[in-house]
């Protein structure tokens, strides 16, 4: 267990002691432990490289060949990590339909004296707001 978290302080709750920091621009910043856990998995590396392009979790585990509570639990670790974005568009019928998108080109790990740290490289697409999928204004 890391330092920040070996002594239990009795006024902190167990869900903010495993709270992750935030960003610079407010939302949650992952741990290192959270993204080098989900690079450590295979089957989540096996996911992140199918994600050449927006998939869906059924894409995805057809792809990679894992049952579907496994590729949801996958998904969940790689989104909590910060290494996918969901994508919620409309199918032809008129119904929701989640995407999954690689958000990083890059992720790089460094140690100094204070411990270590994430860098992830987060990818254009992943940082829009544009819709993916058949009924996205930029589809052809």
């Amino acid at each position: 267990m890391d330092g920040a978290y070996a002594r239990r302080d009795p006024e902190r709750t167990r869900a903010e002691e495993r709270a992750p920091p935030e960003s610079r621009d407010g939302g949650v910043e992952p741990s290192p432990r959270e993204v080098t856990a989900a690079l450590d998995d295979a089957d989540c590396r096996a996911m992140l490289a199918a994600l050449e392009e927006a998939k869906t979790a059924r894409e995805l585990r057809e792809e990679c060949d894992v049952p579907s509570s496994t590729a949801y639990r996958k998904l969940d670790r790689l989104s909590d990590a910060g290494l996918v974005t969901e994508r919620v568009t409309l199918d032809d019928g008129y119904q929701q339909v989640t995407r999954y998108v690689r958000a990083f080109d890059a992720v790089r790990l460094s140690a100094d004296a204070d411990g270590f740290s994430v860098d992830i490289e987060v990818r254009e697409q992943a940082v829009t707001d544009r819709p993916v999928g058949p009924h996205s204004p930029t589809d052809p």
